[in-house]
């Protein structure tokens, strides 16, 4: 009976020291510093930008350096980004294009009219979804559109005319005169960018009483459709030269030269854009100047100021003056360049009205034989990264 007691008690006293174990134990425990628990990263806004462009018929290089500064710089940027190419070339086209776009999610959008008229509709309903629209290279008659972003197409057209009045006068015969039967491939007035250039040479050259202007305007005015027109054009005439809009035209123009067997160094061939196929030529001596535009800087831009609305920032005002010192962008690497290293091709950006809004008016540059070679030129950068 005594030994049931002891080994009762014996039972109970382990029970008590196993419990006194356990408690102390878990107080232990919670006096313990705890690791502390990892909090999940909530991940940063991501905004996604979209982008409408017209389409260009066939590679010339602008297209790509007009489209990979869109991308290079969402990406770089950590952004998201969505780009629709119009299908066809009318505004409609462009219109069902922006439409689609704006049901995908976008925050901001980018546009680069073909039409300045019939592709208001996209800004107007982007309005109502409240989202902003900036313009790049070509503008939109709305006073809803945020900014446009382009050099001055006019200034460019009279930036060439002189220069092309002064060549035909120094290097053209008769020494001294400008004079003679000039070829030009433009564009009508729906295409606000390439009629501004044209109106802008024609102002000049109308100064000038022996100079005749024969303009064409075939098809849509990509390049074979220009060779296949200069064909004909320079059979039926003598000309001292030939101003194209686009560069396309200028190599569409060479082309037909080529294809007569005449020599493009006799004629002062002049134009806007210094894209790749451009710069090739005038390494030939076949074209002698290029008034040249910031493509691969446009889209950049653009996208810099979208953000800041969309941070709730305030936009230049007109008046203004943008240098290097006041925007910060990714500076992605091509071809052995930094792409935001060469501000000289687009500041200062001076800030001015147009169509109701501001302009960010980039600053531009004459390429010539003498600097042709230079690998900053856009269009040697683009040349290289497409090989």
């Amino acid at each position: 009976m005594k030994q049931e007691m002891i080994g009762q008690g014996t039972i109970v006293l382990l029970a008590a020291i196993i419990i006194t174990a356990i408690v102390a134990g878990a107080a232990v425990y919670l006096m313990m510093p705890q690791a502390e628990e990892e909090e999940e990263e909530e991940p940063e806004e991501s905004y996604t930008i979209g982008f409408v462009s017209r389409p260009y018929g066939g590679w010339c290089g602008w297209q790509d350096a007009f489209w990979l500064g869109f991308n290079m710089t969402c990406t770089e940027a950590g952004l998201q980004s969505i780009h629709l190419e119009s299908r066809g070339e009318t505004a409609e086209d462009q219109v069902e294009a922006g439409m689609r776009i704006l049901t995908m999610g976008v925050d901001a959008l980018i546009v680069a009219p073909w039409d300045s008229i019939g592709t208001i509709p996209i800004v107007e309903a982007a309005k109502a979804r409240g989202i902003p629209v900036a313009t790049c290279d070509g503008d939109i008659d709305s006073p809803d559109v945020a900014f446009y972003v382009a050099f001055n197409n006019y200034d460019a057209g009279v930036v060439t005319g002189e220069a092309m009045a002064e060549y035909i006068r120094d290097e053209v015969e008769p020494i001294g005169e400008v004079s003679g039967n000039i070829l030009v491939y433009s564009e009508p007035a729906a295409n606000l960018a390439s009629w501004e250039r044209g109106e802008g040479f024609r102002s000049v050259m109308e100064q000038y009483p022996d100079i005749m202007i024969d303009e064409h305007m075939p098809g849509t005015g990509e390049r074979g459709e220009v060779m296949e027109d200069a064909l004909s054009a320079l059979r039926a005439r003598d000309y001292v030269g030939t101003y194209s809009v686009s560069g396309n035209k200028a190599c569409g123009v060479v082309d037909a030269m080529l294809t007569l067997g005449e020599d493009p160094t006799e004629y002062a061939n002049f134009t806007i854009d210094a894209m790749p196929s451009v710069i090739e030529y005038m390494k030939d001596g076949y074209i002698q100047y290029a008034f040249d535009q910031p493509p691969q800087f446009y889209n950049a831009i653009a996208i810099y100021y979208l953000l800041q609305i969309l941070e709730g920032e305030a936009l230049p005002q007109i008046g203004d003056t943008i240098t290097s010192d006041d925007i910060t962008l990714p500076n992605p690497e091509i071809s052995g360049a930094y792409f935001w290293s060469y501000s000289e091709y687009w500041e200062p950006i001076e800030v001015i009205e147009h169509f109701g809004h501001i302009q960010l008016r980039t600053n531009a540059l004459a390429v010539t034989p003498e600097i042709a070679s230079d690998d900053w030129l856009w269009g040697n950068m683009w040349a290289e990264y497409f090989e």
